[in-house]
C-alpha cells in the first residue's frame, strides 16, 4: 500500500502534468490525495520540496527502466544506445510525466540536494559518457555540453514519436535512428563499435 508521501507525489505528478506546477495550489493537491493539507506540509514543508519529491520519483523511474536489461559487458556504443532507446520509450509509455519532468527540469526550480540525489542513481549514464571521451568516440566538446545535446536528442525524439503515435516496429525504428543521428553528431564521424 502507498504511502501518504507517495499519494502526495502521485497526486501532484497527477495534477502538475495536467495544471502545470505553477497552476496547482497545495491545498488541491492534499485534496487530490485525499489528505489533509497538514500531511502535506508535514512531508513537503514548502512547495518547492514538493516539487523536488516529484523530480527525483519520476527520475527514479526512468533510472529503473534504463537499468533493466543493461548491456553491462557490451561495448560503449551499445550501452549509450540502451540507454538512449530505453529512456525514449519510457517517455512514449509515460507520456505525461515525461512532458512534466521536461517542464521541471527547464524550470530551474530543483535543488542542488535534489540534483545530486539524481546524479547518483544514475552514475552509470555519466561513466558510459566519460568512456565516450576516454575512447576518443567523443572529442573537441565539453562533457557536460555532450551530456546536454543527448538529453536534448532524446526529448525532442520522445515528443516527435508522442506527436506521431509511433508504436511497434515504427518506434523501435524511430529510436534506433535518433540514437544514430545524435550518436554521429557528438562523435564527429560515422565512427562504429
Amino acid at each position: 500500500m502507498n504511502t501518504k508521501k507517495d499519494q502526495l507525489i502521485e497526486a501532484a505528478i497527477d495534477l502538475f502534468a495536467h495544471e502545470g506546477f505553477w497552476n496547482t495550489p497545495t491545498t488541491r493537491i492534499a485534496k487530490h490525495a485525499k489528505v489533509g493539507t497538514g500531511t502535506l506540509f508535514h512531508y513537503f514543508p514548502t512547495k518547492a520540496a514538493l516539487i523536488d519529491g516529484v523530480y527525483v520519483q519520476l527520475k527514479h523511474e526512468i533510472s529503473a527502466y534504463l537499468k533493466r536489461g543493461y548491456p553491462e559487458t557490451e561495448g560503449v556504443k551499445t550501452r549509450l544506445a540502451h540507454i538512449c532507446q530505453r529512456y525514449v520509450e519510457w517517455g512514449v509509455h509515460n507520456s505525461a510525466r515525461s512532458v512534466l519532468l521536461e517542464q521541471i527540469r527547464l524550470s530551474s526550480m530543483v535543488s542542488d540536494t535534489a540534483q545530486r540525489q539524481v546524479t547518483e542513481e544514475n552514475r552509470f549514464i555519466f561513466q558510459v559518457m566519460e568512456e565516450c571521451f576516454r575512447e576518443g568516440f567523443f572529442t573537441d566538446i565539453p562533457q557536460d555540453y555532450a551530456l546536454m545535446v543527448m538529453v536534448t536528442q532524446m526529448n525532442t525524439a520522445t515528443r516527435y514519436a508522442i506527436v506521431q503515435g509511433l508504436q511497434g516496429k515504427l518506434l523501435t525504428r524511430h529510436v534506433e535512428q535518433s540514437f544514430e543521428i545524435c550518436w554521429r553528431g557528438l562523435s564527429g564521424r560515422g565512427r562504429t563499435t
